[in-house]
């Protein structure tokens, strides 16, 4: 779907029931996929984060979701 629809941006939980977000951040960067792609978790520690970041999350929001979690999450990569 990513390929045929070519989304700007991708927000993804990191567990879900069938699939996990960050394989499918791997998968996508394994494919030479650089679309920004950011992971949302209840995994607050900072190897998480950094995990994250080194597999090409552009940003990383903890749950609680709240609007300025992803406001601060968003800004510096939107350019907006």
């Amino acid at each position: 779907m990513v390929a045929k629809h070519k989304p700007h941006a991708i927000c993804c939980d990191w567990h879900m029931p069938a699939a996990e977000g960050f394989d499918l951040l791997c998968k996508l960067r394994d494919d030479g996929n650089e679309v920004l792609f950011g992971l949302v978790t209840s995994e607050r520690s900072a190897e998480v984060k950094k995990e994250a970041e080194d597999a090409g999350a552009a940003f990383f929001i903890a749950k609680p979701l709240t609007p300025d979690a992803f406001a601060a999450a968003l800004t510096p990569v939107s350019g907006h």
